[in-house]
């Protein structure tokens, strides 16, 4: 039975019956329940205050209510049941009301309210969109309860409501979006948000050379996008403007012969000047290259770049570019949905609708570059490097199959081994990573306090909290010491030694400046501008930037070449350094070569460690480095006490830290490194004012975070981190550029190295021009110094004994 309308928990909704707008949320908050009212406090604030006020719609004109009457147990809508609240039921009687008028629009607000009205869930595919229904129009928007889990959401919240004005201000059901024809094979499919028609034509290959010929012809910029299966292409589409576009399919429509003039024709189009547009390029770049050996010529503008270059924080997929930037309602279900009878037509049409919204997504992000003064920046900076990360991916590493075989061995004893010991300990057979074993052997056989995950706040027995236990209870760490190797083998063999390489025997990564190698909407790079590493645009490989040295002996240069790497020294301390002018870490860090000063090595952690500690910079050594390196680094970015002890217990287990070893460190610092201090106070006043900072290349980033602490530390960490990034990314371009590849090659980027391999006659040369390239001055000067980072250059016959 629904919930009983007299019942004293409920929460009745709200406004004119007989209103015009819905405002239908999920449940109430715990305001929302003791008011009796939906949508009250700071969430009902959040919502009518702010962001339908933005909307130009105001409560009075609105019926508010939510599906469930009643807030659920801890908020958790699965916790319904313990109640007696029966989700489907609730759904009906809600609709009843919804329905009990005339609606001319129902604002959805989260999944079960989108559910309820719509059939289906994807609050975060649907947000922004208007769907047209039969009775009413729905515009889908994260609730406000979300935003206060997640700050970023807010900015894209405004970003709906400013899109949910021009849809209003229209007329109740009035709004029209501009009709695109989709051109297929054998149907033209002319759509709008509030029509569609759908028309015969011809099926032939000439249908779409002459769309070719006419776009070569014409010489204006067009995108392009591809649909892969199985490593084949099976659809190429193109689009000419925002509302035409075109997609041909290679599956099986066409004679062999029809296929190869299609692809020729497309691959002269694909050479000319003429710029390009694309969503994710590399990618399509990439299977084009390997599997028709297309080369796209010409500038290629990258839709997914360009909005990294604006807005790093925010996702980058087309399916958030088209919420954003077009009228569009989300599409990417269709690729899905398509069934038996209509997948061809469906996948071409979504195919084409790629291209248009890609083509109208690059209208609107080039006058946002304009507008945020980053053109430049992403003409010097984000084109080339994905040039030179295509080539880089495509190259690959030689792996060692044979001592891949050897190493795995070895692994896979030593983890019987542990595996026999944690049995042995435990007293029957036992699974490491099972919770529910876990916690009963360590809380309840043990009797050891339970720990928490400081980012969750849930208890965890994680590498930490092991960490943590078997240096507070050193009788029990044989079987920490067990458990954390059996845990640390099993990872090795599965994440490590799994077969990685092409079939070519090489390992090839994606490097992700804005996201995935997979043509899916995932996220990938970095708010900073540094590059992520994940598997390729097959589905091999992996992330080369987090192997651990025990494997990196597996990585190997081509007969008769030598693996070489070079590393920047200290670099985000420089950058600290330069930017707070700070005479401390100046003087330690200038007393080198590059500033013609006699002395050859950088003493800066021996520096922080006799801050830290007292001890002659001669004595800081060993674990006492390590130790001020990681105190150094965690205090120039504000890092707080506590994560630090968690820090340093976790990576130096035999070396106790406490809270009050963080706090006198920290103290001895402050009270040395002023400058530094007041720098982090601009950076924080900055954001305060403007939500903006920029490093020395050009880079900004905006915060749209909620302004405190932690947005804070991200603040203090992205110049020194984007400017690093960014300054060892032009080193690798620079290379990329310099390189004759039958002497030398970039094969990856490291953390703050560069790694490649060169004929091993040529290694003296290769050294001298890779060193060259890193110590290239940054535009930076303090004190009438230009910033110049000092480099570190090894080689060897693998890469481990570059490390």
């Amino acid at each position: 039975m629904p919930i009983a309308f007299d019942d004293p928990r409920r929460v009745r909704v709200d406004g004119p019956r007989d209103a015009r707008i819905v405002v239908l949320g999920e449940f109430p908050d715990d305001a929302a329940s003791k008011a009796g009212r939906p949508y009250v406090g700071w969430a009902g604030k959040k919502l009518f205050d702010d962001l339908l006020f933005r909307a130009g719609i105001t409560r009075s004109e609105c019926l508010v209510g939510t599906v469930i009457p009643l807030r659920p147990p801890n908020s958790m809508l699965h916790q319904l049941p313990s109640i007696g609240v029966d989700v489907a039921e609730e759904k009906e009687e809600c609709l009843k009301w919804v329905h009990e008028h005339p609606r001319d629009l129902v604002i959805c607000l989260g999944n079960l309210a989108m559910e309820t009205v719509v059939g289906h869930k994807g609050i975060g595919l649907y947000r922004g969109s208007l769907v047209v229904q039969d009775k009413y129009d729905v515009f889908c928007m994260y609730a406000p309860g979300a935003i206060a889990k997640d700050w970023t959401l807010d900015v894209i919240c405004k970003q709906d409501a400013k899109k949910l004005r021009r849809y209003w201000e229209a007329g109740p059901r009035q709004f029209e979006s501009a009709k695109k024809d989709l051109y297929l094979y054998g149907r033209h499919v002319r759509r709008s948000l509030r029509s569609r028609q759908d028309m015969d034509t011809v099926k032939s290959a000439e249908y779409f050379l002459q769309f070719i010929a006419a776009c070569k012809a014409a010489g204006q910029i067009f995108a392009f996008d591809i649909e892969t299966f199985n490593e084949t292409i099976t659809v190429f589409g193109l689009a000419t403007s925002s509302t035409r576009a075109i997609s041909i399919p290679f599956t099986g429509q066409f004679s062999p012969f029809e296929e190869a003039t299609l692809v020729e024709a497309l691959r002269d189009l694909l050479d000319t000047p003429v710029a390009k547009i694309t969503q994710n390029g590399i990618y399509d770049t990439t299977l084009l290259a390997d599997v028709w050996g297309v080369q796209v010529r010409g500038a290629v503008y990258d839709t997914m770049l360009m909005h990294h270059c604006i807005y790093s924080e925010l996702p980058h997929g087309l399916a958030f570019l088209a919420s954003v930037y077009s009228d569009e309602p989300f599409f990417k279900q269709m690729a899905k949905e398509a069934n038996d009878v209509n997948y061809n037509l469906a996948h071409w049409e979504y195919n084409a609708l790629d291209c248009a919204v890609t083509y109208q997504s690059w209208e609107t992000l080039c006058k946002e570059l304009t507008h945020f003064k980053l053109w430049d920046f992403y003409v010097s900076h984000y084109h080339p490097l994905s040039r030179a990360l295509a080539n880089i991916q495509r190259r690959g590493i030689l792996l060692d199959k044979e001592a891949r075989k050897t190493l795995k061995d070895t692994f896979e004893g030593e983890l019987a081994t542990a595996r026999a010991k944690v049995n042995e300990i435990v007293g029957n057979e036992f699974n490491v990573n099972s919770p529910k074993q876990m916690k009963e052997f360590v809380h309840g056989t043990l009797n050891l306090p339970k720990q928490v995950d400081r980012r969750s706040q849930k208890s965890s027995l994680g590498q930490t909290q092991l960490a943590t236990l078997r240096r507070k209870f050193p009788k029990h760490a044989e079987f920490f010491d067990a458990v954390l190797t059996v845990r640390e083998k099993a990872k090795l063999i599965s994440t490590y030694l799994k077969p990685l390489e092409d079939p070519d025997g090489r390992v090839r990564t994606s490097y992700n400046i804005a996201g995935s190698a997979h043509k899916a909407d995932a996220a990938g790079g970095t708010e900073t501008g540094r590059l992520s590493s994940s598997s390729n645009a097959y589905r091999r490989g992996g992330n080369l930037q987090n192997q651990p040295k025990v494997v990196r002996h597996l990585y190997i240069p081509d007969p008769g070449w030598t693996f070489w790497q070079c590393d920047m020294a200290s670099a985000e301390s420089y950058v600290v350094a330069w930017e707070s002018g700070d005479e401390v870490m100046l003087d330690v860090l200038t007393n080198h070569r590059l500033y013609g000063k006699s002395e050859s090595r950088i003493m800066y952690h021996e520096t922080i460690g006799n801050i830290i500690t007292g001890l002659a910079p001669k004595d800081v050594v060993g674990d006492i480095r390590d130790l001020a390196k990681r105190v150094g680094h965690a205090w120039n970015y504000g890092m707080a006490p506590g994560k630090l002890v968690e820090l340093v217990n976790n990576y130096m287990p035999k070396m106790p830290f406490t809270q009050q070893n963080a706090q006198s460190c920290y103290n001895n610092l402050n009270n040395t490194l002023h400058s530094v201090v007041n720098w982090r106070e601009l950076k924080k006043q900055q954001v305060l004012r403007t939500r903006t900072l920029e490093n020395c290349f050009g880079r900004k980033r905006i915060f749209f975070g909620r302004l405190d602490d932690g947005t804070f530390r991200e603040a203090y960490a992205f110049i020194p981190q984007g400017t690093v990034g960014d300054a060892l990314n032009k080193v690798m371009i620079r290379l990329e550029d310099r390189f004759d590849l039958d002497i030398a090659m970039v094969l990856g980027q490291v953390h703050d190295s560069v790694m490649g391999q060169c004929r091993t006659e040529h290694l003296d040369v290769i050294r001298e021009m890779v060193i060259e390239e890193f110590e290239q001055p940054l535009p930076m000067e303090c004190q009438g110094l230009t910033l110049r980072i000092p480099c570190e250059f090894s080689s060897g016959i693998n890469w481990y004994e570059c490390g």
